[in-house]
């Protein structure tokens, strides 16, 4: 389903009809004015699914990408966008829209928005590349066999543990409260079930307490691009996406009630400092786990590891962006 219209470079737009309840499709008519206005060449396409959207931008390499979405919308489609060697214009339509904040998109019209994801210069942001297998690694290898390894990409976030299984309940919930309260509802409802993975971990930089070489039960561990995630809990405020490095969030494992306090610390970015909270800039990090690990990349869930690599791809795609 698409349009065609315009003079001058060719865009792609992508509008997902899922995104927030649908808030891309019924913008449609302004994007389109928007776009006639500046006089822009350019073919919208309503994806039907996400593999279509691949297909899309399989089959028109090298274009200037509008995409009308979110975190996830971003995420599901980063390896289509660098295999294709496109350029991002990211018009926020998403719920958490983590990675819209941390780029300087929100608060603008959607028309001015639309004109900055057209016509602005894009800048290269860092990304965060994830291998993963539910086959642990045999004992004195560094991984598992390759044919049991997955790869997947992420912009803003990935979720390991705690957070993942709050983004699933979330992500699979009906959205009757807005933005960081339908988070925390989910984080709420699983505190009954409140679990810990017995995680080891190796990274570079080493990390900064000393049990970096001994399984930790953590909450989670979880690992940031952007300040923020969750729908803008400022989880690592002085991250950026071009700072060339990953970040870390860990959690001991703890109490109920206490990590009760610690999420609503989390909310207010005040969770820094407290003795079960340890955050790190990393490089590449390598998790083990017997225990299954629930894994999410930018607020999607994507299944379950025992072994995962991640590491931060400097540069890795152009994006228009504010800041």
């Amino acid at each position: 389903m698409g349009a065609n219209f315009g003079t001058g470079d060719p865009l792609l737009v992508l509008l997902n009809p899922q995104a927030a309840s649908g808030l891309a499709l019924r913008w449609r008519p302004r994007i389109e004015s928007a776009l006639l206005a500046m006089g822009a060449l350019a073919e919208i396409h309503v994806s039907r699914s996400t593999d279509d959207s691949r297909e899309q931008l399989a089959c028109r390499p090298g274009r200037r990408v509008l995409l009308v979405g979110g975190d996830g919308s971003v995420g599901a489609l980063l390896p289509a966008l660098l295999a294709g060697h496109h350029t991002l214009g990211l018009v926020p339509a998403g719920t958490g829209n983590d990675l819209a904040r941390a780029l300087g998109l929100l608060g603008q019209s959607l028309e001015a928005a639309v004109q900055h994801a057209a016509r602005d210069p894009a800048r290269p942001m860092d990304l965060g590349q994830l291998r993963w297998s539910l086959v642990p690694a045999t004992p004195g290898e560094p991984r598992p066999p390759d044919g049991a390894v997955h790869t997947a990409w992420f912009a803003s976030s990935l979720t390991v543990g705690f957070d993942s299984v709050v983004a699933y309940r979330a992500e699979t919930s009906p959205r009757r409260l807005p933005g960081q309260l339908h988070y925390l509802w989910a984080a709420l409802a699983e505190l009954r079930v409140l679990d810990a993975w017995p995680i080891r971990l190796d990274a570079t930089p080493s990390l900064t307490d000393t049990a970096t070489d001994a399984t930790q039960p953590l909450h989670l561990a979880s690992v940031l691009n952007t300040p923020s995630y969750g729908s803008g809990m400022p989880i690592a405020p002085a991250a950026r996406v071009d700072d060339g490095l990953l970040h870390l969030l860990r959690l001991r494992q703890t109490t109920k009630p206490r990590l009760l306090g610690l999420l609503q610390r989390m909310l207010r970015g005040r969770h820094l400092g407290q003795p079960e909270v340890m955050l790190d800039d990393i490089a590449r990090l390598t998790m083990r786990c017997d225990k299954p690990l629930p894994l999410g990349t930018d607020g999607n869930f994507i299944g379950q590891a025992r072994w995962l690599e991640v590491s931060c791809r400097p540069a890795a795609l152009p994006v228009v962006r504010l800041r």
